[in-house]
């Protein structure tokens, strides 16, 4: 019975920890997300299917339940629109963002045990943002 006890105190120790992590992170990554689309010119700030996205769509992650849908354009689209950036206005910049990486980072959100990783997946494709932003805007964007 003391050995119960003594985790269940240790597990609620580690919430109450854990939990201002996790919302500083998702406060952190939704700023970032906001400056990242905010950084594109205006004429690239649309999906591939040409609708028009705004900087401030990213507040759409607030909405409870439409968040679990929203992460996927939202992250991939500013991708792609990097990407494209790149490719109409600085064919010799080398950094690519690999549209693979949000959305697996974003399935790994929603999946119990790989939750985990996403974290690591995020920084990995937010490093990979940053990358590109520094090269293009070296370049003159």
């Amino acid at each position: 019975p003391d050995v119960i006890a003594a985790f269940a105190v240790i597990g609620y120790v580690i919430a109450l920890v854990s939990v201002p992590f996790h919302i500083g992170s998702l406060v952190i990554g939704m700023v970032w997300l906001h400056g990242a689309w905010r950084w594109l010119p205006p004429d690239q700030r649309f999906t591939r299917i040409g609708k028009p996205i705004n900087a401030d769509q990213v507040y759409y992650l607030l909405i409870p339940y439409f968040h679990y849908y929203w992460m996927f354009p939202i992250n991939l689209e500013l991708c792609h629109a990097m990407n494209r950036l790149r490719e109409q206005r600085f064919p010799t910049a080398v950094a690519r963002c690999n549209p693979d990486l949000p959305m697996w980072a974003a399935i790994c959100q929603l999946v119990p045990l790989a939750v985990f990783v996403a974290p690591f997946l995020w920084a990995s494709y937010m490093r990979q943002i940053d990358a590109m932003h520094d090269e293009l805007g070296a370049l003159g964007a």
